[in-house]
């Protein structure tokens, strides 16, 4: 495609009746720049090309002479001339690029995705494009994005991340955050990869690499360590929980070679649920002896420190990390895990023996006093039992006999109470399930506001219910997010609204 950008605007400024020096004068430029324009040696920049359109009173594309091309045209002469600065950098050819880009952002909102990183690198090369002219591209980008498909978005983002600034990143990451039932999707962590490699971080894509990679790993173990301990009917009997405990505590010695690495947490549930596995097969003695590793590791875990950092210890993970900010909330839910399956039917036979006895013993001692998720004691208030006994009551009739599951619990400001009573599924089928419920038994408007929240499960520990249903109940009736939802903390059954269990901003961002 070739542009006529410089005939055309010496005939539309004689068209005009204008010398030079005139046109120079109505645009700020110097005579001499409109003499270099009009012969080819340069070309007018982005802030002045929307001034010569509205001085000569043509579009873009009469400016620069593509009246007679078509979109498509357009686009083509757009990455034709983006790949050829791309081999050979120059500055009149990546102009004219971002002059055509511009053009097309006008005719189709959807280009503003590809137009908007190369509109940043070349401010970054030659510093001619204003913040200002950023933000409304920005702004027009976001727009365009509210009212695009999911997959458009997904796609879009890919090329936002890799060029945006650090600043307007955090934005953007909050502003297209997936929901909390949603986080092993490493959604996030995916776009920064394409980011760093977009920019030739090594340093970076290799830490987020391993980051990746060992959330994927965990999440690996974490299925073959939570297959069901016995079948509970015969459409499970297939299953082989001892060989998928033993291949889960295998892929941990292969990505680990020491107890105190970021498997640790990992790991010691996994070494105590195979020795649970190892009892269900009548292998007591290999199960005691898991035991006995399990007891050592959990000692370890109680002795490491605040802000301890665990990194991995084997290639490709040597750079991973995470960092125990509180290590007695980590390891309270470590233990929480472990706590309580001495009481288990399964396994009775074993009640009386004193290796197992003791075992669990030791556990208690260093657990919390409770059951139940352990909460953290800010912005927490010790409950007045009497107030809340209805709930807890009517939790411990409701799952007494289940053997897996809980019961959620709700007053309404109306005074009634509504029930939910479920099985170990899926975070969403919860509250799906809770929500219908909920909607179904509404005595009155009224009722869609919570004034107090219970979950409760089987064995009477009091947990918090699923991010899924929280975020559903705001959702359901904004005022939700002050509920009273009781809560497990190191001092005792507390409470706290419904948005302090949130995370970090959902209140803030609820209405968005």
């Amino acid at each position: 495609m070739k542009l006529k950008i410089s005939e055309n605007i010496k005939n539309l400024r004689i068209s005009k009746g204008l010398t030079q020096s005139e046109l120079a004068l109505l645009l700020s430029v110097t005579p001499q720049s409109v003499s270099r324009w009009e012969n080819g040696q340069a070309y007018p920049d982005m802030e002045t090309l929307p001034l010569l359109s509205n001085i000569f009173g043509v579009s873009y594309d009469e400016l620069m002479g593509a009246t007679h091309y078509d979109t498509e045209k357009l686009r083509r002469s757009f990455f034709r001339l983006k790949y050829e600065a791309s081999l050979s950098p120059s500055y009149e050819t990546e102009l004219r690029a971002l002059q055509i880009g511009e053009e097309l952002t006008k005719r189709d909102p959807k280009f503003l995705v590809t137009y908007f990183p190369f509109l940043v690198s070349f401010k970054e090369k030659y510093g001619e494009i204003t913040e200002t002219q950023i933000r409304d591209a920005r702004a027009r980008m976001r727009q365009c994005l509210r009212e695009s498909d999911f997959s458009t978005k997904i796609y879009s983002l890919y090329d936002i991340v890799a060029y945006e600034n650090d600043a307007e990143l955090e934005v953007w990451k909050d502003e297209y955050a997936l929901p909390y039932y949603y986080r092993h999707l490493d959604f996030w962590d995916e776009l920064l990869l394409f980011r760093y490699y977009s920019k030739h971080d090594a340093e970076n894509h290799e830490k987020t690499s391993e980051k990746i990679i060992f959330e994927k790993l965990g999440r690996a173990i974490s299925l073959l360590s939570c297959y069901e301990l016995c079948a509970p009917d015969e459409r499970w009997a297939d299953l082989k929980p001892l060989q998928n405990h033993k291949a889960a505590l295998d892929m941990i010695n292969l990505y680990s070679s020491r107890f105190d690495d970021i498997f640790c947490m990992i790991r010691t549930v996994t070494e105590f649920r195979y020795a649970l596995s190892l009892f269900e097969n009548g292998l007591d003695e290999e199960g005691f002896s898991m035991l006995e590793t399990v007891k050592e590791h959990v000692s370890t875990l109680c002795d490491m420190p605040d802000g301890k950092l665990l990194y991995g210890s084997v290639p490709p993970l040597e750079k991973a990390f995470i960092k125990l900010e509180k290590s007695k909330f980590y390891t309270d839910q470590c233990l929480m895990n472990i706590m309580g399956t001495d009481k288990n039917p399964r396994y009775g036979r074993l009640s009386e023996n004193r290796r197992f006895v003791e075992f669990f013993e030791y556990v208690n001692s260093l657990g919390p006093k409770k059951g139940g998720s352990i909460c953290n004691d800010e912005h927490t208030d010790l409950i007045d039992e009497s107030e809340w006994e209805p709930l807890l009551s009517l939790a411990r009739k409701k799952c007494p006999d289940k053997k897996d599951g809980s019961a959620v619990i709700a007053k309404s400001c109306g005074g009634n109470y509504y029930s939910f009573v479920y099985d170990n599924i899926s975070d969403a089928s919860e509250a799906d399930g809770f929500l219908k419920t909920l909607v179904g038994q509404l005595e009155s408007p009224q009722d869609t506001k919570i004034e107090k929240l219970v979950c409760m499960w089987h064995g009477g520990a009091v947990d918090l219910p699923s991010f899924a249903l929280r975020d559903m109940l705001c959702r359901l009736n904004p005022d939700n997010l002050d509920a009273d939802i009781l809560v497990l903390t190191r001092r005792g059954l507390s409470t706290k609204k419904l948005w302090q269990t949130m995370r970090r901003g959902y209140k803030e961002k609820f209405g968005d």
